[in-house]
């Protein structure tokens, strides 16, 4: 983000590239405290939502260079980041004995940041062969598809569980 804020934007203060990035994570951060009451089905489903907008917004502002739009973007990405996050470790934890839950949130931990850091690894190996701006927009896509198959999936599948292994 920061790269194609300063370089595909001509936007040059490190400043305004740190203020989009942090965008993210601030507004996902707010969203948890915000709705951590709601239930965790409808969480994921707005999230899921979010994301793909957001992520459209952002390419949308890349695509016209507009620094305004790709930071609107990734304000409601951020919101659809935070969502997905509480919705699914409130459908997560319950499902295990106390005794179990570190295992489990290290599994979850591990899975996140794999999914994090993998498509990013790709799309730094793809820069140099065919562009910034191309990277960005296929990474993008990608996000937008697979939040909007996430989003038929939450809608058809089963509730989720709130119950205990049994002993």
């Amino acid at each position: 983000m920061p790269a194609i804020v300063a370089t595909a934007m001509h936007a040059g203060s490190p400043l305004t590239a740190g203020v989009v990035v942090a965008a993210l994570m601030a507004t996902a951060a707010m969203t948890v405290a915000a709705l951590r009451s709601l239930k965790p089905r409808f969480l994921v489903q707005m999230g899921t939502v979010a994301l793909s907008l957001g992520a459209a917004i952002s390419l949308l502002g890349i695509e016209q260079e507009a620094v305004g739009a790709l930071f609107t973007g990734t304000i409601i990405a951020g919101v659809g980041f935070g969502s997905n996050f509480s919705g699914v470790l409130q459908s997560l934890l319950p499902t295990a004995h106390a005794d179990q839950r570190a295992g489990l949130l290290s599994a979850f931990y591990v899975q996140c940041y794999l999914a994090f850091s993998l498509p990013a690894i790709a799309a730094g190996l793809a820069i140099p062969r065919i562009g910034l701006v191309t990277t960005a927009y296929i990474y993008g896509g990608a996000v937008i598809v697979l939040a909007l198959i996430s989003t038929v999936a939450s809608l058809f599948g089963s509730e989720e569980v709130h119950t205990r292994p049994k002993q």
